[in-house]
């Protein structure tokens, strides 16, 4: 191997372990198992109910303003997953 295509290949691992470091370049995340929740927290308390999930483990997927068909007051449909414990 010539001196260049030396210097060449420790550019390259350099290039790529930066990449690697700075999560460009990720490794295959594992297969996890998730459980997932529908909830539809209250308007009056609602900050509090959604931090108390996140303190629980649970991540916001989607959340949608929702209206029921019966005409009843708006909330909030949202879906939660996390981990299988």
């Amino acid at each position: 191997m010539s001196h260049k295509q030396g210097v060449a290949v420790i550019v390259l691992l350099c290039v790529l372990v930066a990449l690697w470091g700075s999560g460009v370049v990720q490794t295959p995340m594992l297969r996890k198992s998730w459980e997932y929740k529908i909830f539809s927290p209250r308007d009056f308390n609602f900050e509090m109910e959604v931090n108390a999930m996140g303190a629980d483990g649970w991540e916001l997927v989607s959340a949608r303003r929702a209206t029921s068909s019966d005409g009843g007051s708006p909330s909030y449909e949202m879906i939660f997953k996390r981990p299988v414990r």
